[in-house]
């Protein structure tokens, strides 16, 4: 996989939170690339490879944590709510993605 490409299904204690460019109708990539800048991220242009075409997404932040916990229902809340109040009526296009945790092995 390209580093460029965006990967949906995140691994183990990886957290992802990216925009959907396809999703947003009412603003320009440009003009939601901007406000993303204006709110304090820095989004990396991604990409994935669907039979209906090509996906342009904005990846703001892709964190690990430790693999094995699960993460927080809680964790990025404040992010999501601030994200929700700038696309209103387009709240679709953020995603926010959790990698399941690795189950340790049982001992017998």
């Amino acid at each position: 996989m390209s580093k460029y490409q965006l990967q949906l299904k995140p691994n183990p204690g990886q957290w992802l939170l990216y925009v959907d460019l396809e999703e947003i109708k009412s603003k320009s990539v440009i003009q939601v690339l901007t406000l993303l800048e204006q709110m304090g991220y820095d989004p990396q242009l991604r990409y994935l490879e669907t039979d209906r075409g090509v996906k342009l997404y904005a990846l703001l932040k892709e964190e690990q944590h430790e693999p094995t916990q699960s993460i927080s229902d809680e964790h990025g809340f404040g992010e999501l709510i601030a994200l929700y109040e700038a696309f209103k009526d387009e709240d679709m296009a953020i995603r926010s993605s959790r990698g399941l945790p690795i189950k340790a092995p049982v001992t017998a």
